[in-house]
């Protein structure tokens, strides 16, 4: 958000998230934040750009549901 781009971050834990809105609003950036499963990426909306920060990726179940993540991003 830094650079004006309109950003957008997910996550499962509600916890996390307000740990990340703090953060944003201590940082001054507008960021919003939605409560939700990246194996379930249609309530996000669609990007331009997506990317995964650092391990969540690692917490899917098995291949099956890294490659159902994927598709998802590619959809979004």
């Amino acid at each position: 958000s830094q650079a004006g781009f309109d950003v957008t971050g997910l996550d499962l834990s509600a916890d996390m998230l307000k740990i990340a809105e703090k953060r944003a609003t201590s940082a001054k950036q507008k960021i919003a934040f939605i409560e939700g499963n990246m194996l379930n990426l249609s309530k996000a909306g669609k990007y331009d750009f997506v990317t995964c920060y650092s391990d969540s990726i690692c917490y899917m179940q098995d291949e099956v549901e890294v490659g159902d993540v994927f598709k998802d991003v590619y959809n979004a």
